[in-house]
């Protein structure tokens, strides 16, 4: 939605399944949606077509899905030339899913020629698809996308910047804290649907091998007041597909105040924890957890979680302790400690109210799978002196 209330609309113009070239199409509503202009191009786009990704299927070339719908932005454009609109979209001319961006400077009746944004950012295969769009207030444009590696699988969120109106873009910087399986251990399990046909109720039966290592179309880019992008993208790196954020700033993060004090912050944290695996053999889980500020204070790194107990405190008799195996004091009871260093903040600093750390697997030994243990914790971190 442009300043003056104009909506603008980007869709893909096939016409039909086989077409391995589409164009991109725009249309505008200037009077809240009730009617919207003709269409105008603003560029073509290259994709495999029906038969094409069936012969990839057949050879077991394909992985994911690297399709991915048009996104728009808009903001002022540099040297008071008054406003700019944006347009990034996913081809595949290059042999690889690249990134084409175009440009309009008269509310998108004309767009200049596309062009691939970040040509020789990506090593041959990598591919580079889902992207967002987003201007700040000072018209910097951010463009966040999935860059999936040439192995087909691992995949990030990756970021680049403009701060001249899109006629250069930064070198990609990945700003997931690490990258993440097309493939999770968890797995999404099968999806099941049914509705009726003319040859009975059908059910289908669809694998999560093939929806969800692309992520879907589940993801976003936005600018805040200060100027920093927040980016939202679907990641599994816990084992299961999770939503996750993170804060890109136009300049360095703020510094820590000088003087920090280290505090008891358990009443302030929260745990989170991913889906565990559990080995039988050696009765040990293994699961992801990360640390989530529940408080509306700054939190500041490193936060240690250590274990005060390992036995259930309201059932001594019947629960059995727990093992910690892999605590970075080398400790097994009481007292093994996890820290969560400024490492797992990514480009943040610090740990702002609502936030979470990346996560760290804990192994747990468990005298067996029939138990349901506790054990209590607590945690320290950094906090503001007063």
């Amino acid at each position: 939605v442009l300043p003056d209330g104009t909506i603008l609309f980007a869709f893909i113009h096939t016409q039909n399944a086989m077409d391995t070239r589409q164009t991109v199409e725009v249309s505008a509503s200037r009077d809240g949606g009730r009617t919207f202009s003709a269409p105008a191009t603003i560029g073509t786009r290259v994709v495999f077509g029906l038969q094409q990704l069936r012969a990839h299927v057949r050879a077991g070339n394909y992985a994911f899905d690297e399709d991915s719908v048009p996104q728009l932005g808009a903001g002022a454009a540099p040297a008071g030339r008054g406003l700019r609109v944006y347009a990034v979209w996913s081809d595949l001319r290059t042999g690889s899913s690249r990134l084409l961006f175009a440009r309009s400077d008269d509310r998108g009746r004309q767009w200049t020629a596309p062009r691939v944004i970040l040509a020789g950012s990506g090593s041959p295969g990598e591919s580079q698809y889902q992207p967002s769009l987003a201007v700040n207030a000072t018209g910097a444009i951010g463009v966040s996308w999935y860059g999936a590696a040439p192995s087909r699988n691992t995949m990030a969120e990756m970021f680049a910047i403009s701060r001249d109106g899109g006629d250069t873009f930064s070198a990609p910087v990945r700003i997931s804290s690490a990258p993440a399986p097309l493939y999770p251990a968890g797995g999404d399990g099968y999806f099941a649907q049914a509705f009726p046909d003319t040859m009975g109720m059908w059910v289908g039966l669809t694998s999560p091998l093939i929806r969800w290592p692309s992520r879907g179309d589940y993801m976003g880019l936005d600018a805040d007041r200060d100027g920093a992008f927040h980016p939202i993208w679907i990641d599994a790196r816990n084992g299961v597909n999770q939503v996750w954020s993170a804060t890109v700033g136009p300049g360095a993060p703020a510094a820590a105040p000088d003087h920090l004090t280290s505090r008891d912050v358990t009443a302030l944290t929260g745990m989170e924890f991913g889906v565990g695996a559990w080995d039988q053999r050696s009765h040990t889980l293994s699961v992801p957890a990360r640390l989530r500020n529940a408080s509306d204070k700054v939190l500041y790194p490193p936060y240690t979680i250590t274990v005060t107990r390992t036995q259930n405190p309201y059932f001594p008799t019947v629960a059995p302790n727990v093992t910690i195996l892999n605590a970075d004091n080398g400790k097994t009871g009481a007292g093994a400690a996890f820290v969560y260093s400024a490492a797992m903040l990514g480009n943040l600093g610090r740990l702002e109210p609502g936030a979470d750390t990346a996560s760290r697997t804990w192994k747990i030994r468990i005298p067996g799978a029939s138990f349901d243990p506790a054990f209590v914790t607590k945690i320290t971190g950094l906090v503001a002196a007063p």
